[in-house]
C-alpha cells in the first residue's frame, strides 16, 4: 500500500460513469455493520439463527469486524469533505479528475481493511486448528470458512460491495454447526484484537495521507 499517497496523481488519466450521487452515498456502508452490532449485542438472535455451537465464534468475529467501523466512518467523513469542497470549485473538469482519483483511493482502502480482515482470519484458522495435519487440513479449512464471517469479509470491498457484504452475513448466521473447535476463540481473542487494531490504524494513516493529497489538489490545482 505504499503506493498510495502517489497514486493520486496517476488515477487522474482514468475515467468512471458513476454520479456524484452514487460516490457520494454511503449509507449502504454504514448499513452493513448493522447485523454484526445484534449478533455482538443481543447473543440471543446468534441462538435463534446459528444453533449454540456457533454462538461464541459468531460473537467474537462480529466484535472483530465491527472495529473496523471507526476507521470506516472517518473515511468517509474524508470523502465528504472533498466532494463537499469540490462542489465550489469553477473548473468542472479539474473537480472531474479529483472526484475520479477520490473514487479509486476509497476503492483502495477498501481492499486495505479488507486484508486487515483477511489477516486476522488466517490467524484465527491457524489458531482454531493448529493441530490438523496435512492430510485433513483441505477439510478442516472447509469447515471454519462455512461458518466464518472473517472468510467472506476479507475478500469482500466495505466501500463497493456493501451490499454484497450485508447478504453474506444474513447467510452465514442460518449455518449452524457442531464443530467443538470454535469453542476455542476466547483465548485467542485479544492476541487477534491486538493485531487486527494495528494492522487498521497502519492501513487507516496510509489513506488519510492520500485522501489529503486529493484534498490539497482541490485547493492548490482546481481552485487556482
Amino acid at each position: 500500500m505504499r503506493f498510495l499517497p502517489v497514486f493520486v496523481g496517476l488515477v487522474l488519466v482514468s475515467c468512471t460513469g458513476e454520479t456524484f450521487a452514487a460516490r457520494n452515498n454511503r449509507q449502504d456502508v454504514r448499513q452493513a455493520f448493522q447485523p454484526l452490532k445484534a449478533i455482538s449485542t443481543k447473543q440471543q438472535r446468534t441462538k435463534q439463527v446459528a444453533g449454540r455451537d456457533t454462538e461464541e465464534f459468531l460473537s467474537l468475529q462480529s466484535q472483530l469486524i465491527l472495529s473496523q467501523e471507526p476507521y470506516v466512518q472517518q473515511t468517509i467523513d474524508e470523502e465528504h469533505n472533498i466532494r463537499d469542497s469540490l462542489e465550489t470549485v469553477r473548473d468542472a473538469k479539474c473537480a472531474g479528475f479529483v472526484s475520479t482519483a477520490t473514487d479509486a483511493l476509497m476503492t483502495l482502502g477498501g481492499i486495505s481493511f479488507g486484508n486487515c480482515v483477511a489477516k486476522i482470519d488466517k490467524d484465527m484458522f491457524l489458531g482454531l486448528y493448529s493441530s490438523a495435519t496435512s492430510a485433513d487440513d483441505s477439510t478442516a479449512r472447509q469447515e471454519y470458512a462455512r461458518t466464518s464471517l472473517l472468510s467472506d469479509w476479507g475478500r469482500m470491498n466495505i466501500f463497493t460491495e456493501a451490499a454484497a457484504i450485508n447478504t453474506m452475513i444474513e447467510e452465514k448466521l442460518m449455518i449452524s454447526s457442531e464443530s467443538e473447535r470454535l469453542f476455542a476463540t476466547r483465548e485467542l481473542s485479544t492476541a487477534l484484537k491486538d493485531a487486527l487494531q494495528e494492522c487498521l490504524v497502519n492501513a487507516r494513516a496510509l489513506l488519510s495521507q492520500s485522501l489529503s493529497a486529493a484534498t490539497s489538489q482541490v485547493d492548490n490545482i482546481c481552485d487556482q
